[in-house]
């Protein structure tokens, strides 16, 4: 990587940082790992939509440490930074914060429709959700690398340098959090509608 973009004299520190970061990725494999045991062992519990999304976010999780787990790898043999594999290791990271947001958002969602309103999710509801997050986590990601994004290593770790569609990226993402969340709502607004058909009903005599 070009001088300009690593401070050299942190280099030893950040080294010494990455091969600490290992033992976090292996607790997180671990705890992520119980979730998922339990769940393959339990496969009933996965008819609840709320147990159904925290399952996602274990197997999200365990992913996005593997992933990790492989940098920290290639960083331990050979230190280095190529520009190509500091925008890769960008996306990922950008992608999977995206990913874990949106399904965290949609667990509390999902929570408040059950607990508040009465509202049932459905699991294909859930499953949707989820894959819409996914989707909709890789195209935010795209927009910090097109047109001239890119990423670089700094005094404070890694940088996603914005790109010229900035200044719109945040219709953008509450387009996409309403999007993601579309199979929630729906199921909200027939509960509604259920709820007003039989209010609305006339008494039998």
């Amino acid at each position: 990587m070009e001088s300009g973009r690593f401070d050299h004299s942190l280099f030893e520190t950040s080294r010494m940082v990455s091969h600490l970061q290992v033992i976090q990725i292996t607790i997180s494999l671990l705890a992520n790992g119980l979730v998922i045991l339990v769940a393959i062992k339990k496969r009933h519990l996965l008819n609840n939509a709320a147990n159904l999304l925290t399952v996602i976010v274990s197997i999200s999780n365990v992913v996005f440490a593997l992933y990790l787990l492989s940098v920290r790898i290639r960083l331990a043999i050979d230190f280095q930074w190529p520009q190509a594999f500091c925008n890769e290791f960008g996306f990922v990271v950008i992608w999977f914060v995206c990913i874990g947001a949106f399904n965290l958002t949609a667990i509390c969602l999902e929570r408040y429709l059950a607990l508040v309103r009465l509202v049932r999710v459905s699991r294909k509801h859930a499953l949707i959700g989820t894959a819409l997050s996914v989707v909709s986590g890789a195209f935010l990601t795209g927009l910090h690398f097109v047109p001239f994004g890119t990423a670089f290593i700094g005094r404070a770790g890694i940088y996603c340098c914005p790109t010229r569609v900035v200044s719109w990226q945040g219709a953008v993402d509450a387009t996409a959090l309403i999007v993601h969340l579309s199979p929630f709502l729906r199921d909200t607004f027939s509960f509604t509608c259920n709820c007003a058909g039989s209010n609305a009903a006339p008494k039998a005599p």
